[in-house]
């Protein structure tokens, strides 16, 4: 079965990803197809919503020059990945405010609490 044939079906107002991986990490960002071409190009939603991004009509996406290529590819909107994504934003929010708090201003049994719980499920370190 073809992997694209997804693409086939898409129309103006559907939801879907954008994968701008980098250096082997995928990153998806969600968006809205725009507009489809007669000649089966795809437009979607930039990432501020004020200008689109073509993709050819296999989904693909390469902009850059012989130094650097960036590739992109569009990707199936679904309710799994959708909620994988939002557990890494979630994930990565709450990552960002641990490097932003200031651990000072914790009492030593707070700090206590959260340390049981970072260590939960590991082994001990010798000496500890």
């Amino acid at each position: 079965m073809d992997n694209n044939a997804w693409l086939k079906e898409l129309k103006e107002g559907d939801s879907v990803y954008v994968d701008e991986s980098r250096y082997g990490n995928h990153d998806y960002r969600l968006t809205t197809v725009a507009k489809i071409t007669p000649t089966g190009r795809i437009k979607v939603w930039n990432a501020r919503g004020s200008d689109t991004k073509e993709f050819k009509s296999d989904g693909t996406r390469k902009e850059g020059d012989a130094r650097w290529r960036e590739h992109y590819r569009l990707v199936q909107y679904t309710e799994d990945l959708h909620r994988r994504e939002q557990e890494i934003k979630e994930f990565n929010n709450y990552v960002g405010n641990f490097r932003n708090k200031n651990w000072g201003t914790l009492t030593l049994d707070q700090l206590r609490a959260i340390y049981a719980i970072l260590r939960e499920g590991k082994p001990e370190a010798e000496g500890e």
